[in-house]
């Protein structure tokens, strides 16, 4: 099951919970008012967050950033944590964005796109999950006259499993290797693979099933 805890979709016209005030004098800045009647592409739509340099001007050095208001990714708890959201990149050469997320005590870059990018990107940011997470943008023409980046549908979500997910536990009791469900352990013990619990090997006795290590290996090959 998927569970958010944030989304921004732009729809209510108002980013003042955004900060994009880290901009250079004359360049372009994030907005959601299109200043250059951009058509939305790569599944933005409606309304939605834009940084424009083509429309600055060919005299403008952009360097601009967009950034999140603070999200609490703690509702998580230990489950995976994923952000998504949907874009549309023009690139015209050496201009770059950039896709950073604060994990608590520093911004750590996620992504960067030097080329046309365009659609839906998901993210595993389970791994930087925190109170005081956010998320920020960043344009870069680097003093080119470049075009644009448009970003929409920002999602934070975590996933639940109604049945907890089999977990592989490598040189466990005795130098085991055991694959844990929810019903049972599936355990290769270096002999030959052993259920415990519900577990059960389609094919096999559940106690015993006389599997080697290379029937294993073949298995996986």
């Amino acid at each position: 099951t998927q569970n958010d805890i944030w989304t921004d979709d732009f729809e209510d016209g108002d980013i003042t919970d955004w900060d994009t005030t880290q901009y250079l004098s004359g360049g372009a800045v994030w907005t959601i008012t299109n200043p250059g009647s951009r058509t939305a592409d790569g599944g933005c739509s409606g309304t939605f967050l834009i940084v424009d340099d083509d429309d600055a001007g060919s005299g403008a050095t952009t360097s601009a950033s967009a950034i999140s208001p603070v999200i609490d990714l703690t509702p998580a708890g230990t489950n995976p944590v994923f952000l998504e959201f949907n874009q549309y990149y023009n690139n015209l050469s050496t201009d770059v964005c950039s896709l950073f997320i604060y994990d608590g005590s520093s911004w750590v870059l996620l992504d960067e796109y030097t080329a046309d990018t365009s659609g839906l990107v998901r993210y595993d940011i389970t791994a930087y999950a925190n109170a005081n997470f956010q998320v920020k943008f960043k344009y870069d023409d680097n003093s080119s006259w470049a075009w644009y980046w448009m970003i929409d549908n920002l999602r934070i979500y975590y996933i639940t499993y109604s049945t907890p997910a089999p977990s592989i536990v490598a040189d466990g009791p005795a130098g085991n290797i055991e694959l844990r469900t929810s019903t049972g352990d599936i355990i290769f013990d270096g002999t030959g693979l052993k259920t415990s619990g519900g577990a059960g090997l389609i094919g096999y006795d559940n106690s015993t099933s006389g599997l080697t290590a290379t029937d294993v290996q073949d298995a996986i090959d």
